[in-house]
């Protein structure tokens, strides 16, 4: 049964991690971090205001993401593809250096005043945050099939949408439903951990400030652990 269950707690984790960042992100600099939906609403909304400067930072900032995403593919999607163990800890100890990064600068100040938006200090806590989330994203998207999506929820909300549907007309008894119902479980887990972790992000950035990311790089180093440990 643990063989079962301990990958879950992995994801969970870095869920949680996910949700904590993307708190995190929105109190220290009042943008969300964890996917790129928010960055084309505001390069949009900059650009109708004729705010040229935050249109062309927030135009560049997803491409972070986009670059976290590659270097996990290279690492871990490409491994697979050629039939070598995926490199799982490489990215995820990336993430832990990213976030211990940004606690400690940004408790020197290298990113300005928690919770005051300013566009040339805070490009650069956007970009390492966007990096970081790029790179989880694309692990646990790998590592699971595209079943879940770690860094937010409206993929995973989908699929799970979709799945308890299917669930609904397939055969109550049929291996498909079983492992459609295990899916949905673990769409529902992922969306319960990243809320919970949203939800402790509120509690302790707002008295830590940026060494509150400690604790994302926490979960992520204890991932890590985890998988070197199963895979070794």
């Amino acid at each position: 049964m643990w063989k079962n269950i301990a990958p879950l707690v992995h994801w969970f984790l870095l869920a949680a991690g996910a949700g904590l960042i993307n708190t995190g992100g929105f109190l220290a600099c009042r943008r969300f971090v964890s996917h790129v939906t928010g960055f084309a609403t505001m390069h949009g909304i900059d650009l109708a205001e004729g705010n040229w400067a935050g249109a062309v930072s927030m135009a560049f900032v997803p491409l972070y993401f986009l670059l976290g995403c590659m270097f996990s593919a290279w690492v871990v999607d490409r491994r697979i593809q050629r039939g070598l163990n995926p490199l799982y800890s490489l990215p995820l100890g990336t993430i832990v250096v990213l976030l211990v990064f940004v606690a400690v600068a940004g408790g020197r100040g290298l990113f300005g005043v928690f919770g005051e938006y300013d566009l040339k200090a805070n490009h650069l806590l956007l970009a390492l945050l966007c990096l970081a989330c790029g790179i989880q994203n694309a692990v646990v998207s790998t590592a699971t099939g595209l079943i879940l999506r770690s860094t937010h929820l409206t993929g995973t909300t989908t699929d799970l949408g979709t799945g308890l549907v299917r669930c609904l007309w397939m055969p109550k008894n049929s291996p498909e439903r079983r492992l459609e119902g295990r899916f949905n479980w673990m769409r529902a887990g992922q969306i319960a951990a990243f809320i919970l972790g949203a939800s402790i992000g509120a509690y302790v950035f707002p008295n830590w400030h940026y060494l509150a990311f400690a604790l994302p790089a926490g979960l992520a180093l204890v991932s890590a652990v985890l998988i070197w440990l199963r895979h070794r």
